[in-house]
């Protein structure tokens, strides 16, 4: 595993089975293949391009993209370039592109300064099927010609090619994989449609370093991360040394074929593609396809260097901005201008006088003291003259440039040195404005003159739209206000209606409150006398009740008085009748009862 989270989607037993696999197919499979010799004679037999000579490739497909413009008609005369007998320009027809236009244009300005070189040598434009497909835009390919000098468009997916790569749904980055393993030639310079000869580059099949090793390669500014899965996949170890730029590449695809096959093998379709995204696209597949294969190459031992202009700050001073990575050749002069930062520079301030690339910023050389112990030049991408170099992106006058750094890296600190492209080519940044920026510069005036008037009319239409607001707003204030002070003359109105209303209520309840304690009191004083009366009556009731329950018991116990008097009379009468009558029978033959009581 990695301890860089970027790289934790592989594994090491997936990595080490990618790398089993084209080590596999190295061993096993590619001996059985026709070597070099052997399949350029075939190819020529079929009558085929017989990969014989040296020849220019040119990758115009593919990844390379810029934001769309449309191809202007007419002529381009170049001031001092003077390309045939017949004209001193190269005439792009009108064309209905399927393909970004611009790469016509960029086609057109590489061509046009190889043939203003001197350069004689054929071309191929390489692309897939479906770019530049219209019989249009092959016959525009076509008519860059020029006599003995062939332009001849080739693709990628064509069944004749020894190896056909289709475009699938990638980038496309493996147009370069597809160009330089099928083109027509066996030695061959290979570039981006970008890449712009800033001198006659046919020396450089010359180079005894070229004629040894097989292969040449440039450097890129930046360094592969040592966790990077391509260590692992590629079977090398990890080195300290610069990337490679593979705008710009020299091979002899005869000494080099194994390389050249390998880098097919890990470029053959989507799927092993989308598998090594650690790498950008073919960025860096050459220098670990080489590394693998122990393929010679011969660096150039000069690092990359920024082209640019002076861009004008606003304190009058002007400061270096670089919009291109110039390539060296061996003996250290500027090369190539692969002019990719063109694509995102706004163009509008630039004129024959004042034209994108006509500096390049470089260190100047470290002491001897400074210098470590290293790699022989051109062995691989290190040498002593590149410690602490680095490079970053700046902004300068408004623009986004690239830039070599001065701060301390590596224990060093750096300076650098602005280096005239006069002392090479004294004509090639004009040149170059002319065939490449002149028209975009006026497209850029136009749009940039179009978007003044539409912030000037944005302008005018924010101002009005803020009077109007302000207008607005102050009548929606004046009638808020007048609203505010309606509302609180109702509310105060309200008030006092409610205050009276109160008040009035107050005193109709202080009044019902009074009338009504007084009719209380009168009826309690009227209950109080009623039930006074009452009580009185009560009583009055209750006494009579008494007094005649008096008389009543009096009178009760007065006839239970004369009752029991009676009674007792009468039975005093009934005993004193008794007792006379028995006394009269004592008085015959005994007591009386009276007798007998009371003789007992």
């Amino acid at each position: 595993m990695h301890g860089d989270s970027k790289f934790e989607k592989w594994t090491d037993d997936d990595i080490d089975a990618h790398r089993r696999d084209w080590q596999d197919w190295l061993t096993y499979e590619f001996p059985r293949r026709a070597p070099y010799r052997m399949l350029s004679d075939q190819m020529a037999n079929l009558g085929l391009p017989a990969m014989e000579g040296r020849g220019i490739v040119i990758y115009a497909g593919g990844s390379w993209t810029e934001g769309t413009r449309p191809l202007t008609e007419g002529r381009r005369d170049v001031p001092g370039m003077v390309l045939n007998n017949d004209s001193p320009h190269l005439h792009l027809p009108p064309l209905h592109m399927n393909q970004n236009p611009n790469h016509m244009i960029y086609l057109n300005t590489t061509l046009s300064f190889l043939y203003s070189h001197g350069t004689r040598l054929p071309v191929e434009v390489w692309s897939f099927a479906n770019e530049f497909s219209s019989p249009e835009e092959r016959a525009a390919i076509a008519a860059l010609s020029r006599p003995g000098l062939p332009v001849r468009h080739r693709t990628a997916e064509d069944p004749a090619n020894n190896r056909p790569m289709a475009r699938g749904s990638t980038e496309g980055y493996h147009i370069k994989v597809a160009a330089l393993l099928n083109c027509g030639f066996k030695e061959v310079l290979a570039l981006d449609v970008d890449t712009i000869p800033i001198v006659d580059p046919t020396f450089l099949f010359e180079l005894e370093e070229f004629k040894r090793d097989g292969a040449v390669f440039w450097p890129d500014y930046w360094k592969t991360h040592d966790e990077n899965p391509a260590w692992r996949w590629m079977g090398t170890p990890c080195v300290d040394e610069w990337e490679q730029e593979s705008g710009i590449t020299l091979v002899n695809k005869e000494l080099s074929w194994k390389a050249l096959n390998l880098l097919w093998y890990i470029e053959r379709d989507d799927e092993i593609r989308r598998w090594h995204k650690f790498l950008h696209g073919d960025k860096d597949l050459f220098r670990f396809a080489f590394r693998a294969t122990k393929s010679p190459v011969f660096w150039i031992p000069h690092l990359v260097t920024p082209g640019g202009f002076m861009a004008p700050e606003n304190d009058g001073k002007t400061k270096f901005c670089g919009v291109s990575m110039v390539q060296h050749g061996p003996t250290g002069l500027p090369l190539f201008a692969h002019v990719n930062f063109f694509k995102q520079t706004n163009k509008r301030k630039f004129n024959s006088s004042h034209v994108p690339l006509s500096v390049v910023k470089r260190y100047k050389p470290l002491p001897a003291a400074s210098l470590p112990v290293g790699p022989a030049p051109g062995t691989r991408m290190m040498w002593a003259e590149t410690r602490g170099a680095h490079a970053g992106f700046v902004g300068s006058g408004g623009y986004v440039c690239v830039d070599i750094l001065t701060n301390e890296r590596e224990g060093v600190q750096r300076e650098t040195e602005i280096y005239s492209l006069d002392v090479v080519n004294p004509a090639f940044g004009e040149q170059l404005y002319w065939l490449l920026i002149h028209e975009n510069a006026q497209k850029d005036v136009q749009n940039w003159e179009r978007e003044q008037r539409e912030k000037k009319d944005e302008v005018e239409r924010e101002e009005r739209e803020k009077r109007e607001r302000e207008e607005r707003e102050k009548k929606e204030r004046e009638e808020k206000e007048e609203k505010k002070q309606k509302e609180e003359r109702e509310k105060k109105e309200r008030e006092e209606k409610e205050e009276n209303k109160q008040k009035e209520e107050k005193e109709k309840l202080e009044k019902e409150g009074k009338e009504k304690k007084q009719k209380e009191e009168k009826e309690k004083l009227e209950k109080e006398e009623k039930e006074k009366k009452q009580k009185e009556e009560k009583q009055k009731e209750e006494k009579e009740k008494l007094e005649k329950e008096e008389k009543e018991k009096k009178q009760k116990e007065e006839k239970e008085k004369q009752e029991k008097e009676e009674k007792e009379r009468k039975g005093k009468e009934a005993k004193q009748k008794q007792d006379d009558k028995n006394a009269g029978k004592d008085g015959e033959g005994g007591l009386t009862q009276q007798e007998q009581g009371a003789s007992k």
